[in-house]
């Protein structure tokens, strides 16, 4: 029995064999055209992916590039708004000044009307 298993093992091997043989014959030119497309496709898909990790660090790079004047920009416009804060403040009467007067007007207000 263990002898007929091998022929069987045997003869079904070669049969396969053969049959990939055949298939090579008929569809080998086709299947190594296909292969060469593929490789061809990979090949171009790896520089892609190449070109868009290189452009990827670039916009990174212009992004925090941008961020940064952006940034000294507002501190620039900050120091500037106070300073002309600051000017302001002491080309006007300080707050205590303006209420004094404003009190004294009223009372004189008061006394012409009386």
């Amino acid at each position: 029995m263990g002898n007929q298993d091998n022929t069987e093992t045997r003869t079904s091997s070669r049969s396969l064999d053969d049959l990939f043989r055949i298939r090579d014959i008929i569809f080998g030119e086709e299947m190594a055209d296909y292969e060469r497309r593929f490789a061809a496709i990979d090949a171009r898909l790896q520089t892609l992916q190449e070109q868009l990790q290189t452009r990827d660090a670039q916009a990174q790079t212009r992004l925090q590039q941008t961020m940064d004047e952006f940034q000294q920009e507002i501190a620039e416009l900050r120091s500037s708004l106070l300073a002309k804060i600051e000017e302001l403040e002491l080309k006007s009467a300080p707050r205590v000044d303006v209420g004094d007067m404003l009190i004294e007007i009223g009372q004189r207000l008061k006394r012409v009307d009386a």
